[in-house]
């Protein structure tokens, strides 16, 4: 088996999934790929004929996230048409499965060159949209099981979590995010993204510097 050797990483900005608010409400799911493969053709300069495949992680593969967007991003971003595409779906895990397939076909000599990575934009594809699981499967398993906001419900029930841990777990991850941000240890691996009513996204819209243990203590639970 070949040693994997991962040569760079690169990101957009993460945005709100909400259709009026989210940054990127205006920018298609396939642009967003374009902005990240087009930066790392950018960054390493390398001969795009040299790539074998590009395997992109999504989990809701409908509307402008079907027909296999990996193929799709590869053509936009300008890869010579012999570079493949592929879409992978392991729901939330589809990014890893697809990082995971591309280190395979290298260790093992079926490949050189391979780009992975995935794409969700839930503010034009939300989440479950489109989704009719067969009924059977709810005589043997529970509705929740489709869901891992539900999962992480059973799970916090079963290992003891209370609402107050997470909160906890939550703010301090929202802590050092904004810390993150304000100092700059995010610039090597997020792309700016020009929006089309203008300006640029260039940070995660999520994280806020105002959030304190009481505000999300005070928000209504999403799931249970």
């Amino acid at each position: 088996m070949r040693e994997v050797v991962v040569v760079d990483a690169v990101r957009t900005p993460v945005g709100k999934g909400h259709p009026e608010k989210g940054i990127f409400k205006d920018v298609r799911a396939d642009d967003l790929g374009v902005v990240c493969v087009r930066a790392l053709l950018a960054r390493r300069r390398f001969d795009p004929a040299t790539i074998e495949d590009l395997i992109f992680g999504c989990a809701n593969q409908q509307g402008e996230q079907g027909f296999n967007i990996a193929r799709m991003i590869g053509l936009l971003a300008g890869l010579p048409i012999e570079v493949a595409g592929t879409t992978v779906d392991r729901q939330c895990g589809s990014s890893l499965q697809a990082v995971n397939f591309a280190a395979y076909s290298i260790a093992t000599g079926n490949a050189d060159v391979v780009i992975a990575g995935g794409v969700e934009h839930m503010g034009h594809i939300p989440m479950g949209k489109g989704a009719d699981p067969n009924r059977k499967l709810f005589d043997r398993f529970p509705p929740a099981m489709m869901f891992m906001g539900q999962t992480a419900e059973i799970l916090a029930e079963r290992k003891g979590i209370s609402r107050e841990d997470s909160d906890r777990f939550a703010l301090r991850s929202n802590q050092r995010s904004v810390a993150a941000h304000e100092e700059g240890r995010f610039k090597d691996e997020m792309v700016p993204v020009a929006l089309p009513g203008g300006g640029t996204a260039d940070r995660d819209q999520g994280p806020r510097a105002d959030t304190t243990l009481e505000k999300l203590a005070a928000l209504a639970p999403s799931f249970k």
